[in-house]
């Protein structure tokens, strides 16, 4: 069986995508927005429970829940330390293990190709 589809030149990016967001995330509506990520569209048969779990986290936090990576894991963003932990607190019962991060700042900052 295969787990994954061969990556394409359509996955590949320059990185731009990603920057942009970056910038907008600070004033962003992180529900409508989406985080390009090539591994989404094998995500189901590799891990079968994936959009079902995400659906009931998104459903019981009222949050956005993106795949880390090539995944299992996912991730929401908040705009506040607040906001992460009611995220967490209504996320807890599904029987996830839920974990609280916050960015320092200056942290996340767009790449300066002067340097």
């Amino acid at each position: 069986q295969t787990c994954a589809l061969p990556i394409s030149p359509e996955d590949m990016s320059s990185g731009a995508i990603v920057e942009g967001i970056a910038s907008d995330l600070p004033r962003a509506n992180l529900r409508g927005f989406e985080f390009p990520n090539t591994f989404e569209r094998v995500i189901d048969r590799v891990f079968p429970l994936w959009s079902a779990t995400r659906k009931a986290l998104e459903d019981a936090t009222e949050a956005r829940f993106w795949l880390t990576g090539a995944g299992p894991s996912l991730y929401a963003l908040a705009a506040s330390l607040d906001e992460a932990e009611r995220i967490a607190e209504q996320a807890r019962p599904l029987g996830h293990q839920v974990v609280v991060t916050q960015l320092e700042p200056g942290v996340l900052r767009l790449r300066d190709d002067s340097c």
